[in-house]
């Protein structure tokens, strides 16, 4: 920010993780975490004055904490590095409060001293493309809620004659009119019958989406730490929602409204949607049936000679 003056001589004073892991790999710092009084610490270090009871970071886990904890990284005459509420920081340098605030909030350094006003421009992401893809499909609840039947049709019928009559005095009486008697037939019928099924689905879909380009527009960049804060979730929710993965949009906007959508970041930014949805689903179905069954119960109807011979 003070271009001539030596930096050996100044006081910096930085929330971007990037800048001050630049410090500590100059002069051979690291990342620590330690505990005193009940409350979890962070600093930058060299290995020779490093605690027994801290714990090593990397430096991503660092930058994690930093934002985390409101703290700032202060930097004085070129090598020792401090980690100090903002508040108190900001207390050290010359320039009002509300300037260094809103430029540690941008991610910038400041230095003590400052004379000339900068200008922290955010950058603003006009169009973002979104690769998305169904990574997983889970039927977690299917039921038939409605069905009709449409057609029947009989494919064979076969009717075999159980056991041979028997000889006997009484059989003479078939050969009347009107008789009844008990005559056992074993009755095979083949049947094929169409339905309409109305079947209710509740499915789980994991979808993994990706930013693979951006339009910015700005004056000046500031880096954020992680993706997180270049990224609108719901927008990424939305764009996925109306696209042609998830095949019932209005069903998915429906899950929008009644909660059922999670969306999450993950470690390797990947942006990872997921949707329960509930839908119905026509179909038809074909069913073959084989009916089996006795009739034994018998009725002479009437009779007439085939041959007749003398």
């Amino acid at each position: 920010m003070s271009g001539e003056r030596e930096p050996s001589t100044e006081t910096q004073i930085s929330t971007d993780p990037h800048t001050v892991r630049s410090w500590g790999e100059t002069h051979e710092l690291v990342p620590v975490r330690y505990e005193r009084r009940n409350e979890e610490r962070i600093d930058v270090v060299s290995r020779s004055e490093q605690r027994s009871d801290a714990e090593e970071l990397s430096w991503e886990e660092f930058g994690d904490e930093l934002s985390r904890q409101g703290k700032v990284a202060v930097r004085h005459g070129g090598e020792d590095v401090d980690v100090l509420d903002r508040s108190e920081a900001v207390g050290r340098v010359t320039v009002e409060g509300d300037d260094v605030e809103s430029a540690l909030m941008g991610g910038e350094t400041v230095e003590a001293e400052v004379t000339e006003t900068t200008v922290v421009e955010h950058t603003v992401v006009e169009e973002a493309t979104v690769q998305s893809e169904v990574t997983d499909r889970e039927v977690i609840e299917s039921g038939i809620v409605d069905a009709e039947l449409v057609a029947t049709e009989v494919d064979h019928c076969s009717v075999t004659r159980a056991s041979e009559p028997e000889e006997t005095p009484e059989v003479i009486e078939r050969f009347r009119t009107g008789t009844r008697t008990d005559e056992p037939y074993d009755v095979e019928i083949g049947v094929n019958e169409l339905w309409a099924l109305t079947r209710e689905v509740v499915e789980r879909i994991t979808i993994e989406s990706r930013i693979a380009n951006t339009d910015v527009q700005g004056t000046e960049t500031v880096e954020s730490n992680t993706i997180h804060e270049e990224i609108d979730l719901d927008g990424v929710t939305q764009t996925v929602l109306a696209g042609e993965l998830v095949a019932s949009p209005e069903a998915a906007t429906r899950a929008v409204e009644q909660e059922h959508v999670e969306t999450r970041f993950r470690e390797d930014d990947v942006v990872e949607t997921r949707l329960v949805r509930r839908q119905t689903i026509d179909e038809e179905l074909s069913v073959a049936e084989e009916i089996t069954g006795e009739a034994s119960e018998a009725e002479t109807l009437s009779m007439e000679a085939v041959t007749h011979t003398v």
